[in-house]
């Protein structure tokens, strides 16, 4: 389904909304108007399906899945997500602030525990503030399927998704499981 331009009428009686609403900006792509959606994606099962529900809902949008890395991830995550970017063809942005939590512990002098978030905080949360409110780059930057990027101020009024709290029994990607799946794939002849 095309948009039209700002002022434009659509066929009957239903008006269409300006290009510009609120603090939604739209860009102008060559079969259209597209807006910017960022996915933090963690890995999980929950930002997978939110990937894919984006993905399926505006596909002709620009979206980018964001993950801050805490350089302390299981390789598996680690494969999962690149996983999930190729087989969704979705950019993904990689960024991270260039140290692991033990290295964290020993700048603060605090050793972290469920109490203190601040691996949270300053690892994953402070490096995505900075970058998405305040343009500021961190030490680690790496793109995956950066050729499915459609725009490059995608930053820019975008809406942003976290897939939190959605439960689903099992999902299968390229014929593995995602990570904390509690579901194993069934295989032929065994018990």
């Amino acid at each position: 389904m095309k948009r039209a331009k700002a002022g434009q009428k659509s066929s009957g009686s239903i008006r269409l909304l300006p290009v510009r609403w609120g603090r939604c900006n739209y860009f102008e792509g060559k079969d259209g108007y597209r807006m910017n959606r960022i996915i933090f994606f963690s890995g999980g099962k929950a930002s997978l399906a939110t990937a894919d529900y984006v993905k399926t809902k505006y596909p002709e949008d620009d979206i980018i899945l964001y993950f801050t890395d805490t350089l302390w991830e299981n390789e598996d995550l680690y494969r999962f997500i690149n996983e999930s970017s190729d087989k969704l063809q979705l950019p993904m942005l990689i960024h991270s602030s260039g140290m692991n939590p033990i290295q964290l512990m020993f700048e603060k002098k605090l050793v972290f525990n469920s109490m203190i978030g601040d691996c949270s905080k300053i690892l994953k949360m402070r490096v995505a503030s900075d970058f998405l409110k305040k343009g500021k780059r961190p030490v680690v930057e790496e793109w995956r399927n950066k050729q499915y990027l459609k725009n490059e101020d995608f930053v820019r009024d975008a809406v942003l998704y976290f897939g939190i709290g959605f439960e689903v029994d099992s999902i299968t990607l390229i014929g593995r499981q995602a990570p904390g799946s509690t579901e194993q794939p069934s295989v032929a002849g065994a018990e």
